[in-house]
């Protein structure tokens, strides 16, 4: 017999545990393979009814998605209808057709809310797409919710309005203007809720990824866009008539008006000097009284009964002892103006030899001839006494009728001032014989004039008063506690020659390691003759700077330096001296002078700004700001073509119309 030695026996028994081993191993292997082959199973099917599922919701799209288109062109056609009735002024048919374009947007929704919540919808690109639609569609929502918004509470004043693109509010009862008025006042609360409506339309505009997918379905969103920002104008237009307008208009209680015409081509501190003056009373709408009068009517009668001390610019070249009316614009804050020229008013008036009964003022307005020039431009020519002013003559056949062909139309010396009430008269029957045509261009023109300081407006109403603050339309003098500057020039018996006048002012400012110098030059270019309206230029000349800067150096002035003055006016120091200017010359007049040193740690907190205020009246055709620093110069304010940045130095260059604000950070 064979026997197996110890090795033989282990190596059978080392084989015999491999194999039931590999035995377990390949059971797990099949049975992996089977649990994977079952998974694998599943997903595909899963995939499969996923798949059928995304098709079904596919086709379920196409449907939902003509029904999208079919509305969406419905709604786009009431759209349409809406403008035309907007455009049209047709004011019966603008809240039916917008009520109607809500209708059709609603049901827009509800289309393409079928597309937002199907699951297809939730695919990427699809997603995006379905979003720009949502924010189109919203957008438009809700500019026909504001406009049918608006519409429906406007309704008493469309009642009121003939559904027709003109409205002759001079040919309106005196009843139906308290109404037209009470609605516009009425309105007043609908506007705010408007307008964040069409602010929240062009917001979401603004999120469209792709607004080229519109265009094959004749939508363009930057047209839109622009249509809502018209709309936005409006609003901003419609805010100051509600606002302004029921009160300028005498309702609910009458208006009293005194107004204060200043030439400009002969410049005086708040636009000119005072040649004419105007009372005017206003009734619901109607105009109970406008009459025009020399102001020379209240000056004369009283200048040896009324003794007041004028400023010393005036006693000194102007040679009067006493200080009247004609010269109580000497401010150029137009709210100390208008309290003084009230004073002066009440004063004289009382020491008349027959007194005016009207002496409590709503409003005070000063206004320069660029403000009739500019309401000429809507209506075009006027006729007065065979005499047609047109925007290029206005100036020039005014002060003819009134200094010298006077006696031609029946008027003396006294009454020759008159004409400019007939004249402002027959504009104001002009502009109110269609005032669905003139009411927004002829708001735009008076706000441009106010901002540009042509139209300056106080007061006693503190709504009014406060809103005219807001958006910088009183005139005054701003606050500020950085970098400030105001020129103010101020014709000492110079005639109308500011008419031939060029100005041009250079603002330097330098940074030093002793604090911040200033430098401010003034060109005079004298571009006229001598004849009956213009002669030697005169000017007292005062720049108005942060208050307690210190004055180091004048130069191009007449007479002494004892005659170079300074003072502080409205929380600013002032700087002044006198100027001539021969026909055909040129001169220049600068102050140089050191900031205070608030201005200078401003400049190494927070950075540096410069308000820069615009006499009224007065245009400055060249424009220059250099400004200087230790530091390089990171941003600056307004950026535009006219700026130049070298490193720690920046330059501007242009011309200046209202007040402008610099700013520059580090």
């Amino acid at each position: 017999m064979f026997k197996k030695n110890k090795n033989q026996l282990l190596s059978a028994y080392v084989n015999e545990e491999a194999r039931i081993v590999m035995d377990i191993i390949s059971g797990q292997r099949k049975r992996r393979r089977q649990m994977w082959l079952k998974l694998a199973n599943r997903i595909t099917w899963i995939v499969v009814v996923a798949v059928m599922v995304l098709f079904l919701d596919l086709l379920f799209l196409l449907p939902a998605g003509r029904e999208l288109y079919i509305k969406a062109n419905v709604a786009k056609e009431s759209s349409e209808k809406l403008n035309t009735a907007w455009s049209g002024r047709k004011v019966n048919e603008i809240q039916p057709a917008a009520a109607r374009v809500v209708q059709d947007l609603t049901e827009v929704f509800t289309a393409l809310n079928k597309i937002k919540y199907n699951p297809a919808a939730w695919l990427p690109y699809v997603r995006r797409r379905v979003l720009d639609v949502d924010r189109v569609v919203g957008a438009t929502y809700l500019s026909a919710s504001a406009i049918n918004n608006l519409a429906i509470g406007a309704k008493p004043l469309f009642r009121l309005m003939p559904d027709s693109p003109s409205l002759n509010f001079n040919a309106m009862s005196d009843q139906d203007k308290r109404e037209l008025l009470a609605a516009i006042l009425a309105g007043r609360e609908l506007l705010p809720n408007a307008k964040s409506d069409f602010t929240e339309a062009r917001h979401r505009l603004a999120a469209v990824e792709r607004p080229d997918i519109f265009w094959r379905f004749g939508l363009e969103t930057t047209i839109l866009d622009q249509h809502l920002a018209k709309l936005e104008t409006w609003l901003d237009s419609a805010e100051s008539l509600t606002l302004l307008l029921p009160a300028i208009a005498g309702y609910p209680k009458n208006a009293n008006y005194l107004f204060i015409l200043q030439n400009e081509d002969e410049l005086r501190p708040t636009g000119g000097f005072i040649g004419t003056y105007g009372l005017g009373v206003v009734e619901a709408g109607t105009v109970k009284r406008l009459d025009t009068h020399d102001i020379y009517h209240l000056d004369l009668p009283v200048k040896d009964k009324l003794k007041v001390e004028p400023p010393t610019p005036i006693k000194k070249y102007l040679g009067q002892q006493n200080w009247y009316m004609r010269d109580a614009n000497w401010s150029p804050d137009w709210p100390t103006t208008a309290q003084k020229l009230l004073w002066f008013y009440r004063e004289e008036n009382r020491l008349q030899d027959k007194p005016e009964s009207l002496t409590d003022f709503d409003f005070i307005v000063g206004l320069t001839p660029k403000v009739i020039i500019d309401l000429i431009k809507l209506t075009g020519p006027i006729v007065v006494r065979e005499q047609v002013y047109t925007p290029e003559n206005f100036v020039e056949l005014l002060q003819v009728n009134t200094e010298k062909d006077f006696a031609n139309f029946g008027f003396s010396r006294f009454d020759r001032k008159l004409i400019v009430g007939e004249i402002t008269t027959e504009l104001q029957k002009r502009l109110m014989t269609d005032l669905n045509k003139y009411w927004q261009p002829v708001l735009e023109s008076l706000q441009t004039n106010l901002q540009n300081k042509d139209l300056l407006i106080w007061s006693k109403d503190e709504v009014i008063s406060k809103y005219l603050i807001e958006h910088n339309w009183r005139g005054e003098i701003m606050k500020t506690a950085s970098d400030y500057l105001l020129v103010v020039d101020a014709n000492m018996g110079a005639l109308k020659t500011d008419a031939v006048m060029k100005r041009g002012l250079n603002y330097k400012l330098e940074e030093t390691s002793d604090g911040l110098t200033a430098k401010v030059i003034i060109n005079y270019a004298h571009r006229g003759g001598t004849d009956w309206k213009t002669k030697t230029y005169r000017s007292f000349t005062r720049i108005f700077v942060p208050k307690g800067s210190e004055l180091l150096k004048v130069t191009g002035f007449f007479g002494s330096e004892a005659e170079v003055i300074t003072g502080e006016e409205n929380g600013q120091t002032w700087f002044g001296a006198f100027i001539q200017i021969e026909p055909g010359k040129i001169g220049d007049l600068s102050f140089e002078y050191k900031l205070p040193y608030s201005v200078y740690i401003r400049l190494l907190n927070k950075g540096y700004s410069l308000l820069l205020q615009k006499q009224p009246g007065k245009t400055v055709d060249d424009l220059r700001i250099d400004l200087s620093f230790k530091k390089p110069i990171n941003g600056h304010e307004p950026a535009n073509l006219s700026a130049v940045k070298q490193g720690s130095r920046v330059y501007w260059r242009g011309y200046q119309e209202g007040d402008q604000f610099y700013e520059v950070t580090f």
